[in-house]
């Protein structure tokens, strides 16, 4: 059995209303931004699975089966088609279905579940377009229209409200439950989210108004001598939404946007899509140009109202499907309106009324119900991230780098790399991404080399400002002790009455004096340190001075023998002697050790003076503990400890042992403790310039011997540094420095 012509056309015009949801796809997916563009392109080909799988259970049955009074169809669920001709308007009627379900995956694109899109579409193509369907269609394919608004005698001739309307409303009851993207209304001003991929849009306008061709001519079921009209109405009604659209968009921004153009040819599709089997050629053009100028004001509408159309779905299939069903009775060929032009008008306002109600009440509702039972949005960190990772794992060059920039920025770790894509652009960038990194990390490198020398630099100078703080210390603590005295006298001055007064005056100055006793403790700490680190190169010095003194007058001798023995002396020791200036050299040398010897004199008594101010506050023994003067002499070793940024640091290990109080002088124990690790640290210094791969360690041990000892023992480098240590503290302390190097 052969299939007849019309049968052959519909099929044909199927598989061109088909292209329509890839063209869907592309125009979506490149206004969406590239986080989301995967995401979008899946909804697009899950929800034609989900549409045509629920029109053939039901959604058919509800919308052409035998009519119940005008509302719903009572047969052909789960159907097994045989006849040709039925199965043909069946695969046309499916991609209609798919066409309504896939328009709103674009307008709620970038914040919606995966799980709840598919709940909607389920929806759309069971419930929602199959019942207005019926009411508006049922019967297309037999002798009449048997729905009670076909009866009634509205026509919508391929969808304008059937099908994009539909999907508009639907769209925009999902919205105002969803809300807007994250940074699309800021404080009542609108941002613009700008697509990822603007040519796959373009591609994707051309593949909907390729594909509308068989939308619209295949209406007729038939291939009749309306087809040619239909079309040449959809083609110039298409361009002239473009057309239009562009020009007016001109006059008032004086640009001409890209989406503006698409969506404008878009909207002259939709409106021309009830009425192209009606309208003369001119207005074709009409009813194209003013459909663009409707979907601008919709798109303005929406925009004040922060209705967030990810790809403005609702003004070009709501907005401009209304006007182009509205334009069957306004601009429609009065002999072919079955009704007068105002009684026809006043249908069409009725079907586009009751679309809007049942379409926009039923999604509305969905909506609430689902969202009181499931998540509906998703989570603002799911919507940072992307769709495309969080809801399908789809992971891209872009998110690789952006990930790994993301982690570096967190970590502060310049030495992370991003990966490279040989030959692609995201590679290229990941690339030269790399480079920048890799000079700021050698940046960062010579920044902390300067900054460690800064440190120490900073070190340097914090110690001489110590000692010179030190002398205003003892001034500011010598006009608090003034201050307390005239307070003191004030108060034996008054009557009786306040001796309480004087009583607390007097725990004042003895806190005041211990607080003192305590600084002036550890100046002597501080200061005792400074004179022995001083002490042994002066003494050296001085030592010295006797040879020199004794060197320089034997040269003296030794050159006045020589010059009395070889008179007149050769010429060569002549031309010597004149530039050496023997006479000046008589006369100022002993002059220039005498002025050595003085001062290295002065610097010892210095020196001494340091010592003995160190002793000025142990005025008497108290009970300390022996690992506290040990922390507080390493303390004032810490820079010593630490060496310079470029080499090994000395490290210190602690063995303290559970040990009772000392009674002894603190300062003279702390100068005993001062003098080991300072001698201790000199030595590993020798150690660390001869041999700079060996690192240095100070091990100090601390434990009780019987009843009456006290033992402290410090090792360097694994050895103890002789002699070992008791110390009774039932007795008085004095350190015994026959084994120390140098004085203390």
């Amino acid at each position: 059995m052969l299939l007849d012509v019309d049968s052959l056309w519909v099929l044909i015009c199927a598989c061109l209303v088909f292209v329509m949801q890839p063209g869907f796809m592309c125009l979506e997916s490149g206004l969406t931004r590239s986080k989301n563009s995967i995401s979008v392109a899946v909804k697009n080909l899950a929800d034609f699975a989900v549409s045509t799988f629920c029109f053939w259970m039901v959604g058919y049955g509800l919308m052409f089966g035998s009519s119940a009074a005008g509302w719903w169809g009572q047969d052909y669920f789960f159907y097994d088609w045989q006849d040709p001709k039925e199965i043909s308007f069946l695969v046309f009627q499916v991609m209609f279905c798919g066409t309504a379900t896939t328009i709103v995956s674009g307008a709620i694109a970038e914040r919606i579940r995966f799980k709840a899109y598919l709940a909607i579409a389920f929806v759309i193509s069971s419930i929602i377009y199959p019942l207005y369907g019926h009411w508006a269609w049922n019967g297309l394919n037999g002798e009449s229209l048997q729905g009670w608004l076909g009866k009634l005698g509205f026509v919508d001739f391929a969808g304008s409200t059937v099908v994009h309307s539909i999907g508009a409303w639907v769209s925009l009851a999902i919205l105002i439950h969803l809300g807007s993207r994250t940074g699309r209304f800021v404080d009542g001003k609108s941002h613009p989210i700008h697509g990822s991929n603007l040519i796959m849009s373009v591609l994707g306008t051309m593949l909907l108004w390729f594909g509308w061709f068989g939308f619209n001519a295949g209406s007729t079921l038939a291939f009749n001598d309306q087809v040619p009209g239909i079309l040449l109405n959809t083609v110039l009604a298409g361009v002239a939404g473009l057309l239009g659209t562009a020009g007016l968009k001109a006059i008032h921004t004086q640009n001409i946007e890209v989406t503006a153009l698409m969506n404008g040819c878009l909207a002259g599709l939709v409106a021309i899509t009830a009425c192209c089997h009606l309208v003369s050629t001119p207005m074709a053009i009409v009813v194209g140009a003013t459909g663009g100028f409707v979907m601008l004001l919709g798109e303005y509408y929406l925009e004040r109202w922060q209705i967030d159309d990810a790809i403005a779905a609702i003004p070009v299939h709501g907005f401009a499907g209304v006007w182009g069903t509205l334009c069957v009775a306004l601009f429609g060929k009065e002999e072919l309106l079955a009704l007068g032009r105002w009684h026809q008008l006043g249908v069409q306002l009725l079907g586009v009324a009751i679309a809007f109600l049942w379409t926009f009440g039923v999604a509305y509702a969905f909506a609430a119900l689902w969202k009181q039972l499931f998540p509906l949005r998703i989570s603002l960190e799911a919507e940072h991230l992307g769709l495309n990772i969080t809801e399908h794992k789809a992971r891209t060059e872009t998110y690789d780098l952006i990930q790994v920039m993301e982690y570096q920025a967190q970590s502060q770790d310049p030495s992370l790399r991003a990966p490279v894509e040989p030959f692609t652009e995201v590679g290229i960038i990941a690339e030269r991404y790399n480079r920048v990194m890799g000079s700021l990390e050698q940046a960062l490198l010579q920044s902390e080399t300067l900054a460690a020398e800064l440190e120490s630099k900073v070190i340097e100078r914090t110690k001489a400002l110590t000692i010179a703080n030190e002398s205003l210390e003892l001034e500011v603590q010598e006009r608090r002790q003034t201050e307390v005295a005239l307070r003191k006298s004030e108060t034996e001055l008054k009557a009786f009455s306040k001796t309480l007064e004087n009583t607390l005056q007097e725990l004042k100055q003895t806190q005041s004096h211990l607080v003192q006793s305590e600084k002036m403790s550890a100046i002597g700490q501080m200061v005792a340190g400074i004179a022995h680190e001083i002490n042994n190169p002066v003494n050296y010095v001085f030592g010295n001075l006797k040879y020199l003194e004794q060197y320089s007058s034997g040269l003296i001798e030794l050159l006045m023998m020589y010059q009395q023995h070889l008179s007149p002396p050769p010429p060569d020791i002549d031309e010597a002697t004149e530039e050496l200036d023997l006479e000046f050299l008589l006369e100022d040398l002993p002059k220039i050790v005498s002025s050595m010897r003085e001062g290295s004199t002065r610097i010892r008594d210095l020196v001494l003076s340091l010592r003995n101010f160190s002793r000025l506050d142990e005025s008497a023994q108290k009970e300390v503990d022996i690992h506290d003067g040990l922390n507080s002499t390493l303390l004032l070793l810490a820079a010593r400890l630490q060496r310079r940024p470029h080499q090994q640091p000395i490290e210190v290990e602690k063995y303290y042992g559970d040990l009772p109080l000392v009674d002894c002088h603190p300062s003279q124990l702390n100068q005993v403790f001062m003098n080991l690790l300072v001698n201790a640290i000199d030595i590993l210094d020798e150690i660390y310039a001869a041999h700079p791969t060996r690192t240095g360690k100070i091990t100090i041990t601390t434990k009780r011997i019987g009843s009456d000892f006290i033992q402290v023992a410090i090792a360097m480098m694994g050895k103890v540094f002789r002699p070992r240590s008791s110390v009774n503290y039932l007795t008085h302390f004095s350190p015994r420095s026959r084994w120390v190097r140098g004085q203390g």
